[in-house]
């Protein structure tokens, strides 16, 4: 379950290095032309850092949603927040309802 407003991806923020690892490449190394070529470190530093702020900022938009995890099969259903007590209820009430109870085994064993 997730809400609207969620914030997923698998590899989490740092996963724009991966993802537009080629962007990225091009853009250092447009970055170091402009700086071997004479223009001044500042304006190449701030246009670097603009550069993958936009980056940035297409991976949220595109990649860190409930929209793409639903499809991903990383979350089940995406819930208003007006229906999540009752979404919550059902899934609880279907878990109840299907549980076996059995030996304390595995990870939930306690160790003494």
């Amino acid at each position: 379950l997730a809400l609207p407003t969620t914030r997923v991806a698998v590899m989490g923020p740092a996963g724009k290095e991966y993802v537009y690892k080629t962007e990225l490449k091009q853009a250092r190394d447009a970055a170091a032309k402009r700086q071997k070529a004479g223009e001044d470190a500042t304006t190449v530093t701030e246009w670097l850092k603009a550069q993958e702020v936009d980056l940035n900022q297409r991976y949220e938009r595109e990649l860190m949603n409930p929209r793409e995890a639903l499809s991903l099969g990383s979350i089940s259903e995406i819930v208003m927040p007006a229906n999540l007590r009752t979404v919550l209820a059902q899934n609880l009430e279907f878990l109840l309802r299907h549980y076996v109870p059995g030996p304390m085994m595995g990870v939930q064993r306690e160790f003494h």
